[in-house]
């Protein structure tokens, strides 16, 4: 992650290359990266002005600010973290880039007509985090779960710096970078690591999902076996019924069971029978009970057949998943199949998106709520 001499050499080159800079379009492509659409008013003589692809990274391995050349497809349904940050900071005008707390945090200060907002990038590694920080301190959004960053932390409440120690200043990796070329090289130093990092954790979810539904299916095979043994069952309830058929006359009023010789083997066979039903209802008792016995039987083999076919395509989807571990295009590709796509579903669902309220600061306008 960058050290603090890194990082108070970022707020400098910031507020140089960025004067005045007009926020023109925001995007989150995941949980831990904020894409930033800056624009810089030209001179006179250079009325097109300089555009900035700004990226804020929390990631836990690869925490930066850093320049882009583009950035990757934003998704579908905007996570509830940018969509805050659309509802109140739309055309917000960049005005300078400080180090809060002496600490390894940034701040962007951004402000609107209405407003003036701070974005606090805090890099403390696997608890780096971005955040929302009104004109009044008080914190109003989060890019990862407080409860996985700062516990000690709570939206509309005060946002406070870690308690701890001052860190030390570090070293300055880029000393052969001049200011202009700073946040390239941090791109270039850290961009590659970051994929690297998404692209193995991309598959433990993908492996995470296809474990638990291994588990789901041997358990379900498990059932279908036993149930596959009702076959057994079965038999035995057709020999009765067909032995019963004979000896519907032997069987006396209120018997829990009656012994009659199996004319094939010469054996005596001892049919039980339910004392409450007389002999012609025991006989249709015990024929329902083979039918069904049977109707289960025939069932689960079918449906193992159908189990075993997935449990091969998973395993194989594991390991396709394994040996792509590296590369995170093929298992963005994994993760768009239809098969994959419901593991996800079942397994890993997105959170859901607060519902968004009217603010009547806003003149009734939707906006997700601030707590």
């Amino acid at each position: 992650m960058l050290s603090l001499c890194e990082l108070r050499r970022v707020a400098a080159v910031l507020s140089d290359l960025l004067p005045e800079a007009r926020l023109r379009a925001m995007a989150q492509t995941d949980g831990h990266r904020l894409f930033l659409r800056l624009h810089v008013p030209g001179a006179a003589d250079e009325p097109g002005g300089t555009r900035h692809e700004l990226l804020l990274s929390c990631h836990p391995e690869a925490a930066r600010v850093s320049r882009v050349q583009s950035r990757p497809p934003s998704p579908t349904e905007p996570p509830a973290f940018v969509a805050y940050l659309r509802a109140h900071l739309d055309r917000a005008r960049m005005n300078g880039a400080r180090i809060v707390g002496d600490d390894r945090q940034l701040a962007l200060r951004l402000e609107t007509r209405e407003s003036v907002h701070h974005l606090v990038l805090s890099i403390l590694g696997p608890r780096s985090n971005l955040y929302l920080v009104d004109g009044e301190g008080i914190l109003r959004a989060a890019m990862r779960p407080l409860k996985d960053t700062r516990r000690d932390l709570a939206l509309g409440e005060p946002f406070r710096s870690p308690e701890k120690g001052a860190p030390s200043e570090g070293e300055d990796r880029f000393t052969t970078f001049a200011d202009a070329d700073l946040l390239d090289a941090i791109e270039s130093h850290y961009g590659p690591a970051e994929e690297e990092a998404q692209g193995r954790e991309e598959a433990r979810r993908l492996s995470q999902c296809v474990g638990k539904e291994l588990a789901r299916l041997a358990r379900r095979q498990q059932k279908l076996e036993k149930d596959a043994e009702a076959g057994d069952e079965a038999a035995v309830h057709h020999r009765h019924g067909e032995l019963l058929k004979g000896a519907l006359g032997q069987v006396e009023s209120g018997a829990s069971e009656v012994v009659v010789e199996d004319f094939a083997t010469g054996e005596p066979v001892r049919i039980p029978l339910d004392p409450k039903r007389s002999p012609k209802a025991n006989l249709e008792w015990i024929f329902k009970r083979y039918h069904k016995a049977l109707k289960r039987a025939t069932m689960a083999g079918g449906q193992l057949a159908d189990a075993e076919e997935r449990r091969a395509f998973l395993e194989a989807l594991r390991d396709e998943i394994e040996a792509h571990a590296d590369d995170p295009e093929a298992l963005a590709a994994i993760a768009e199949r239809d098969p994959v796509k419901r593991l996800l579903a079942r397994y890993a669902p997105p959170p859901p998106r607060p519902e968004p309220r009217p603010d009547a600061r806003r003149g009734g306008k939707r906006v997700l709520p601030k707590r």
